[in-house]
């Protein structure tokens, strides 16, 4: 069983992959500083977590990374081996 990857922007579903990894950026305060990455997998315990703005979600899948997002700012989810990713704009920038 694969990890779901979901991107929700106010247009609705914006993006679903499966995956093996989710490597995402958390901000630490208001300001969207400090925070650090930290990487999902299948099994991760549930969690809610604010989004650095302007931070990369990269999306890897046997090995390599199959999407690479750049979002405005917003807050991922996990829960039941399905990451989702809430925010107001989200680019595409490449595998």
């Amino acid at each position: 069983m694969a990890l779901t990857f979901v991107l929700l922007t106010p247009e609705g579903e914006a993006k679903r992959l499966e995956c093996d990894s989710v490597t995402l950026e958390a901000r630490d305060n208001d300001m969207g500083e400090g925070g650090g990455s930290f990487g999902i997998r299948r099994g991760h315990l549930p969690l809610i977590a604010a989004l650095k703005p302007g931070s990369e979600a990269k999306i890897s899948s046997g090995g390599r990374v199959i999407a690479s997002l750049k979002i405005s700012d917003g807050f991922a989810s996990v829960k039941n081996d399905t990451v989702t990713v809430i925010c107001g704009r989200a680019e595409d920038i490449g595998p």
